[in-house]
């Protein structure tokens, strides 16, 4: 199953946006916490979403972010939107869960610096497809 299989839909909307809540590291959430929008407090260096979150939107956190090295994304999230951490300039390390069905277009795009994507042990050939230009930063953990 590819990412093209996949009908999960990750685009917002400004109607979305409008009723969303705001946690303590201003990541912009769904008021049941199961769309992540987008945002982060330009002080923090390891983003950790919500444990509820299913979907990541399309560009959740697109703009130069100069201090965010880590991202867990947390089991439970089956999407995760085109774009969704490009900008992450020094981003070093990500963890990604089992539950991913569909990770969009150019998640990476403009982290300069990524060396490893953790993924769930057994789960490699999944990422491969999900993930081919990551295929050597692929870990199992």
């Amino acid at each position: 199953m590819t990412n093209k299989d996949m009908n999960i839909e990750t685009c917002t909307s400004a109607d979305k946006i409008k009723c969303a809540i705001k946690d303590e590291q201003h990541i912009l959430y769904s008021p049941d916490v199961k769309w992540l929008y987008g945002t982060a407090h330009p002080g923090i260096k390891s983003l950790a979403i919500h444990p509820d979150t299913e979907i990541i939107a399309d560009l959740a956190f697109f703009f130069p972010n100069q201090n965010i090295h880590h991202v867990i994304v947390p089991n439970g999230v089956v999407a995760i939107g085109k774009w969704a951490f490009a900008g992450f300039h020094f981003l070093l390390t990500v963890e990604l869960p089992d539950s991913l069905e569909h990770i969009g277009e150019e998640i990476f795009k403009f982290c300069y610096h990524i060396v490893t994507i953790f993924i769930p042990k057994g789960t490699k050939d999944k990422f491969e497809k999900l993930l081919p230009d990551y295929k050597s930063l692929l870990v199992e953990k």
